[in-house]
């Protein structure tokens, strides 16, 4: 008899352990969920503020350029600044800046914590001075290697070599044209000056060794046109070269012509 009353009692002790066990553990867990409910709601205060906070040109870090900074950056993106972080569109305004600015590429990231925007760009060379007509009117601007235009006042940021090349006449149409000629513009045999482009698409180039070279209308040839350049160049007797006036007409690369002016 005393077995069994021990044993009782020793059951209801266990029992009342394992109740005050079991209200720890869901106190604990309830402390757990308020810790972590509280923790979210301070982060969701904290994001709503910093991401609704207006941020400046001063708040925008660029990355691979020295040209181009934050203010440059709140003029050519078509957006009116200061403005909310979480109210910027990195991917609208990624291509805003790629049709304004002279880069290759662009990577825009937003941050809270400072709030700020951090841009990584991939800047394009200018390498020619050219020019182009809007109507009546005629703009200045620069071309990298692959024929794409850059605003003048953007372009002159960036640090470039003494340019002495032009391109009078660019035209969209004309782009790939005129990549293939920088591209390989110090293969050519002759001193480069110009590219003259006109309104029926014909191509010109002027150099220190000839007045005019004729490329004609036609892009299938362009590369072979480029190829028979300098074999001309260097297969001109030495007083035929530089003198002033000389035309070459390569439009047939096949059957080259030469006008030299009468004295």
């Amino acid at each position: 008899m005393n077995n069994i009353n021990q044993k009782s009692k020793l059951s209801r002790k266990n029992r009342k352990q394992e109740i005050i066990r079991r209200r720890i553990r869901n106190l604990k867990y309830l402390w757990q969920v308020i810790t972590y409910n509280l923790i979210s709601l301070i982060l969701l205060f904290t994001f709503i503020k910093l991401g609704w906070s207006p941020i400046s040109a001063q708040q925008i870090k660029i990355r691979g350029s020295q040209s181009i900074n934050g203010e440059t950056i709140v003029e050519t993106s078509g957006m009116i600044f200061p403005k909310p972080i979480l109210s910027i569109n990195p991917k609208e305004m990624e291509k805003n800046l790629l049709k304004e600015l002279p880069i290759k590429s662009i990577s825009i990231q937003r941050q809270l914590i400072p709030p700020g925007l951090e841009i990584q760009v991939l800047e394009r060379k200018p390498i020619t001075y050219a020019i182009r007509s809007r109507g009546e009117i005629s703009e200045e601007g620069m071309l990298d290697e692959e024929g794409n235009w850059m605003p003048l006042k953007i372009a002159k940021r960036i640090k470039t070599d003494k340019i002495q090349l032009y391109v009078e006449g660019w035209m969209p149409t004309h782009k790939s044209s005129i990549a293939i000629i920088l591209q390989d513009r110090k293969n050519l045999g002759i001193t480069l000056r110009k590219i003259i482009l006109s309104q029926n698409g014909d191509i010109s180039l002027n150099s220190d060794e000839f007045s005019l070279i004729q490329l004609g209308s036609n892009p299938r040839s362009l590369k072979k046109q480029i190829k028979a350049l300098p074999y001309l160049s260097r297969s001109l007797p030495s007083n035929f070269r530089n003198q002033k006036g000389i035309i070459v007409d390569i439009r047939d690369p096949e059957k080259p012509e030469i006008q030299i002016p009468k004295k």
